[in-house]
């Protein structure tokens, strides 16, 4: 509102601890001075606290902005505090300052949250877990961070993901509580994208739901993968999550008990740039991106005390917030709760012991417990029952990392004395009856003997080497690792896998690339292929896994996994389709073995669609009028004016025995005589087939007789509803005379004739 020469504008807060509190956050702008803000607490029918200054000196006070504050702040409760977000503080005007004012009427400090500048129509919230999401728009786009309260300074300087690409928001606002996922509405000015708000003068309101980031942080083995369903894909090379492209291997050193592994953990990997993640989560780290597979506890702050995130065993991490604490912080009295819900239920406590000093105590459901020192996070013990009497002992002493890679030592003791002490460098120095499993690794670039690589630009000790592990009867493994990611696995028996992934690096935009963002606001490179040889010096391929992944706003909803021949030759594939919104996944399988031709409309070869079933039937785009654009899944072709796509005329699609199948998934309004899907030759030409649309209904045609019969079926159904159907024509007993051909819409039998 205006009062003569100033501006005021203000947002009322209640607190999320059940206290019943309400925070009132009050800019004042006025043409004589810079801008103020103030902050009052009510509770219990009163006053707590006045107008509190949270702008006192020239380091804090906001720029001007006048009446158009309302759209330059916001704020948000996570637990006992308040979380103010304003754009424009004086001394840092293009950055956005977080201010965190608590319960008790006290602040801390404001710091700019550095890795977030400038910013429109600013609207945060806070999810089931009191982790705080923040959306703004900048320069015609909008951005979405993900803020950890009590994650050290500056809020763990979150990273901003562009979100609603293909849009220009105004006026964003979002709900102020959201639980799997963030409702978001937004206003775009005429004229819209993808012929939308098309009425000059007017605006057009949208609602969307952003997804909450996955539980268990960037998994392969998410408990959120289990919950949905969601299918893992397993072969030779190890474990690839078919909605995140994630892929995770381990190695068993020692099984029984006491037991150790390594592992290589894809997941989380990347910044939006490129750059690696958090590059101090690199505990137990033998190699980049490969680890002892032990659980523990990263610490930003071990006296306030924040733990950050929980590393479980798979490279499962959930970051931590505080949910409880009794006493007073930084005494000895002092107790704090971390629950962690998402999936699998812990409960992780800090607290001091006489004994045992400063530690967190890791409770599961089981009465199970781990056991971490603080402020080194390491591990100490895990007993798996609350007896205490069946338990794993740990003395790990994480070395630190440098250019020439981590030094470490390490003993696990079991309840019955037997132990394990490992090494960084050196591998198993001894366990059962003095055995040991030797490592040798090699840091920064590498070429291999038959000319796989990794060199060149940004390739160093820091981020690429090799790892051969000799376990103790002279079997070798040997890991290749370029830039985090694994390039190639070689194993015991002589056989090997070589990885490809996706290499575009994110820029500034999270949906039209080809990272994924893996939960948080880290991001990997999918894999793309995974080629299995039988011998390793022979060369000989087995199979192919081949990914073909959708992304919507940086997150996988669709994954086609084509599984092909030693002569890439389709043999089958697996579709999985995946809505995190809704909590699901479905998964489609197909055998391919007798597929002849198969267009994604978005995969080329050049410039020609690739037939990616293998028979080399790309599909040369002919014609005018031909257009790229959205589909049900991905992108899709759009066959308006003249445009068609030539299969040519090889053998494969010369179809005059035995049965075929074709199907599509088209979206048509169209009520003419004959809108073709698929068509070889004329209907009445021996040979000739056809799957088209005839005055809104379905028409398969087929020919293999002579000039003048030929079959024909048409659907019951109109199908030129301008939405996508599914679509499919099966012909039986082709070069017979009873043959036999059915329509099916939307996977349900139509007609048959």
């Amino acid at each position: 509102m205006a009062g003569g020469e100033e501006y005021q504008t203000a947002i009322v807060v209640a607190f999320n601890d059940e206290s019943g509190s309400i925070a009132r956050v009050r800019i004042e702008d006025t043409i004589v001075s810079n801008a103020l803000m103030f902050v009052r607490i009510y509770g219990s029918g009163d006053v707590m606290c006045g107008d509190i200054n949270l702008t006192p000196d020239a380091n804090t006070i906001l720029v001007k902005w006048g009446s158009g504050w309302w759209n330059k702040f916001t704020a948000t409760a996570s637990g006992n505090k308040v979380y103010v977000f304003a754009y424009g503080r004086l001394a840092a005007p293009s950055s956005i300052t977080s201010h965190v004012i608590n319960g008790d009427c006290s602040s801390a400090v404001p710091s700019d949250i550095t890795n977030v500048d400038s910013g429109n129509y600013l609207s945060s919230g806070t999810d089931e877990h009191g982790e705080i999401y923040l959306f703004y728009t900048k320069s015609g786009r909008a951005y979405h961070a993900r803020i950890i309260p009590d994650s050290g300074p500056n809020l763990g300087l979150p990273m901003s993901t562009s979100v609603l690409s293909s849009y220009t928001p105004l006026n964003l606002a979002t709900s102020a509580f959201a639980s799997r996922f963030i409702p978001i509405a937004f206003t775009i000015a005429y004229p819209g994208p993808n012929n939308e708000c098309q009425t000059p003068g007017k605006y057009c309101l949208y609602y969307s739901n952003y997804p909450l980031p996955i539980d268990g942080e960037a998994s392969t083995t998410s408990p959120w993968a289990s919950k949905t369903g969601e299918p893992l894909i397993t072969d030779v090379g190890g474990v690839v999550g078919p909605t995140s492209g994630l892929l995770a291997i381990g190695q068993p050193l020692v099984k029984g008990s006491p037991a150790i592994s390594v592992v290589y953990r894809e997941p989380g990997l990347f910044n939006p740039d490129g750059t690696k993640y958090r590059p101090n989560d690199d505990r137990y780290q033998i190699i980049p991106g490969i680890y002892y597979d032990l659980p523990w506890v990263a610490e930003y702050n071990s006296w306030t005390p924040t733990p950050g995130i929980l590393h479980m065993t798979g490279g499962l991490k959930y970051q931590l917030m505080l949910t409880g604490s009794s006493g007073t912080s930084g005494t000895t009295n002092y107790v704090g709760w971390y629950n962690i819900t998402r999936g699998i239920r812990y409960t992780l406590m800090y607290s001091y012991d006489a004994g045992n000093l400063w530690h967190w105590t890791l409770t599961s459901s089981s009465g199970g417990y781990m056991l971490f020192w603080s402020p080194s996070g390491n591990l100490s013990t895990a007993s798996l029952d609350a007896t205490a009497q069946n338990y794993i002992g740990y003395g790990t002493v994480p070395g630190t990392c440098s250019a020439n890679g981590c030094s470490f030592t390490g003993t696990i003791t079991d309840s019955s004395g037997r132990s394990i002490s490992f090494s960084s460098d050196t591998g198993i120095s001894s366990y059962g009856n003095g055995q040991s499993i030797l490592f040798s690794k090699a840091l920064g670039s590498w070429i291999a003997s038959d000319g796989l690589s990794c060199s060149g630009t940004g390739v160093d000790s820091s981020n690429s080497g090799t790892l051969v592990i000799t376990d103790t009867i002279g079997r070798v493994t040997k890991y290749w690792i370029c830039k985090w990611r694994l390039s190639r696995l070689e194993s015991p028996n002589g056989g090997r896998v070589d990885y490809s992934y996706t290499t575009s690096v994110q820029g500034t935009d999270a949906s039209l690339v080809t990272y994924v963002r893996q939960g948080t606001d880290a991001y990997s490179a999918p894999v793309t292929k995974m080629d299995i040889y039988n011998e390793s010096a022979a060369g000989i391929k087995a199979r192919s896994q081949v990914f073909s992944w959708v992304f919507q706003n940086g997150e996988a909803v669709k994954a086609l996994v084509n599984k092909t021949d030693k002569s890439a030759v389709v043999q089958g594939s697996s579709e999985y389709i995946f809505n995190s919104a809704a909590g699901k996944a479905s998964l489609r399988t197909y055998d391919s073995a007798g597929q002849v031709a198969y267009y994604d409309m978005e995969t080329l070869n050049g410039a020609n669609l690739k037939d990616l079933s293998g028979n080399a039937n790309d599909g040369t785009l002919a014609g005018s009028g031909g257009t790229s654009q959205f589909g049900k899944y991905g992108k899709a072709r759009g066959f308006g004016g003249a445009a068609w796509v030539d299969a040519g005329n090889s053998a494969s699609v010369q179809l005059l025995s035995g049965s075929f199948t074709i199907s599509a998934v088209i979206q048509t309004s169209s009520s003419s005589t004959d809108n073709e899907i698929v068509a070889k030759g004329g209907s009445c030409a021996v040979g000739g087939y056809k799957l088209i649309t005839q005055s809104g209904k379905l028409r398969g045609t087929f020919n293999n007789q002579s000039a003048i019969p030929y079959y024909q079926v048409i659907s019951g159904r109109t199908i030129n509803d301008g939405t996508w159907h599914n679509v499919a024509f099966v012909v039986n007993g082709l070069g017979t005379k009873v043959t036999a051909g059915y329509l099916y819409i939307d996977g349900a039998l139509d007609t048959a004739g």
